[in-house]
């Protein structure tokens, strides 16, 4: 829905944080199971066409994009148990950003559909989607995975 109706592109912010939260897994192989079932729920939908065009190989596709999300959910789970939450937080932009640009740019593949970021491709209310690009965006909208409870200072800008 975020793809389709600008209005809700901030759903994209509520997904990730979502993704954070299923890191929490009592396991690796289980923080990314939950990244594999996560993105079949929302990739599948999305990608529904590939079942016309490709049969039962389309869900081989979305195990592909399905792969990536449970990559960065047993990430975050691997840095969560041997630093902690908040480390974890700080990192995870760093991740979504490495992973979404190798899956888009380095990755034979190249497969760039359903990129968090292209979900802000039409709106105006998020600035930071003209600034940082399709790869960038997430990054910076992943800020928000931060736990509420915890501040990060600020630091003063160069001009």
């Amino acid at each position: 829905m975020a793809y389709g109706v600008p209005r809700l592109a901030g759903l994209v912010v509520v997904f990730l944080f979502a993704a954070f939260q299923l890191s929490r897994a009592t396991s690796r192989l289980q923080a990314m199971n939950n990244g594999w079932a996560l993105g079949l729920l929302i990739y599948g939908p999305q990608l529904m066409f590939f079942w016309t065009l490709f049969g039962g190989a389309a869900i081989a596709l979305w195990l592909v994009l399905a792969f990536w999300l449970g990559l960065f959910m047993a990430l975050l789970r691997f840095v969560r148990e041997r630093r902690g939450t908040t480390a974890a937080a700080l990192l995870a932009p760093v991740f979504w950003t490495g992973i979404e640009y190798f899956r888009s740019e380095l990755y034979p593949l190249r497969f760039t559909w359903l990129n968090t970021g292209y979900a802000f491709t039409f709106t105006t209310r998020y600035q930071s989607a003209c600034a940082t690009g399709a790869t960038g965006t997430p990054s910076t909208s992943s800020w928000a995975e931060l736990p509420p409870r915890q501040e990060i200072s600020s630091t003063t800008r160069p001009s």
